[in-house]
């Protein structure tokens, strides 16, 4: 496509100033959704810990310095410069840096995700990231082996609040990332991130990294992985912008347009609300209601970030039905949906045809 072109020739021209660029430094992007130009949200409000400082900017590019200072037992300012790019046509958005990973989660992250309402991270779920992989290894015909694997799974228990409710897994290995996913499906754990390497019969190609959080690294060949992921990320992004956008009964002249989260397994058992509930207590900035508990599930959400609502419905064991109310943006919807996601367990979300 030659807009991706365009794209990928944009990004790289400016990179290619930075002089860690030059380095073999590992590059991280990440990518967001956003309906608002996030340049100008940048430019008009600043969250009170931070501070920014625009280096350079045009009609879709920033480079922006960022300083957030960390109040903890010793106050320290973590500091770094992040690139910002809008992906044109599209709504999407991706960040590079070259900055180190406490960077990345306690100033980068902790911005998209505390900060700003009118802005989505575009979350993968194991299924998504094996698939990357699988497509990665077919466009390099090379072979990808797991260095660094980290999963969750649910533990389900009749008196849950006297044990943990899920268990982690980091395994360092060298082994085919197809036994990695198979391990995990047979466990039934989730992905949350892959360290892995791509290599040929003669050589290594290079060391990359995908996450859940749509936060991707490679060391080496920037312009080929980039341009791999960006074709398949603008899918994913698009879908997820139909499939949240438009939702509320605002919207809709008061009809309801459902969605539903398809879980891997059959985790919804009357057993198990108890856990569901205990995990959605803890949804942020949000405050919920039960209206109905056996032998169905029935509540209510309303997310402060906003104004979003929503009531939630579990008739099935793997399936929770997503009722989106007078409002809920895209934003509200990705946010909880990752949320659950995250912390209770991975599934497929779709669209419910009434």
């Amino acid at each position: 496509m030659d807009i991706l072109k365009n794209n990928i020739s944009q990004i790289e021209k400016f990179l290619k100033h930075h002089e860690e660029f030059s380095k073999g430094q590992k590059l991280k992007f990440i990518f967001v959704i956003s309906k608002e130009l996030i340049f100008k949200i940048i430019n008009e409000w600043t969250p009170y810990d931070y501070t920014f400082k625009v280096v350079e900017e045009k009609r879709y590019f920033m480079k922006l310095e960022m300083t957030r200072e960390v109040k903890r037992i010793v106050r320290r300012k973590i500091q770094g410069i992040v690139f910002l790019f809008k992906i044109i046509p599209t709504d999407l958005y991706v960040f590079f840096t070259f900055e180190n990973q406490d960077f990345i989660e306690k100033v980068l992250l902790r911005y998209l995700e505390n900060y700003n309402s009118e802005i989505s991270k575009i979350h993968l779920n194991s299924n998504q990231i094996e698939s990357f992989l699988i497509d990665l290894e077919k466009e390099y015909k090379a072979e990808i082996n797991t260095e660094i694997l980290v999963s969750y799974k649910r533990l389900f228990y009749s008196d849950f609040k006297k044990k943990k409710e899920r268990e982690s897994k980091i395994i360092y290995t060298n082994e085919p990332f197809r036994d990695s996913f198979l391990k995990a499906k047979k466990d039934s754990t989730w992905i949350d991130k892959i360290n892995f390497s791509v290599e040929n019969s003669e050589n290594l190609l290079f060391k990359g990294y995908i996450s859940r959080e749509a936060i991707f690294k490679c060391n080496l060949s920037f312009n080929d992985f980039f341009n791999f992921i960006l074709n398949r990320i603008i899918k994913i992004g698009e879908k997820k912008i139909k499939l949240f956008g438009n939702k509320s009964r605002l919207e809709n002249k008061g009809a309801i347009k459902p969605i539903v989260f398809n879980f891997f397994a059959e985790v919804l058992r009357k057993e198990s609300y108890p856990q569901l509930i205990s995990v959605i207590s803890k949804y942020p900035k949000s405050s919920y209601s039960i209206y109905h508990g056996n032998p169905y599930l029935h509540m209510g959400i309303v997310d402060y970030n906003d104004g979003s609502s929503y009531d939630l419905w579990i008739t099935e064991p793997n399936k929770l039905i997503i009722i989106p109310q007078l409002k809920a943006t895209l934003n509200s919807l990705t946010r909880f949906s990752e949320f659950i996601s995250t912390n209770f367990t991975d599934g497929e979300i779709t669209e419910k045809v009434l």
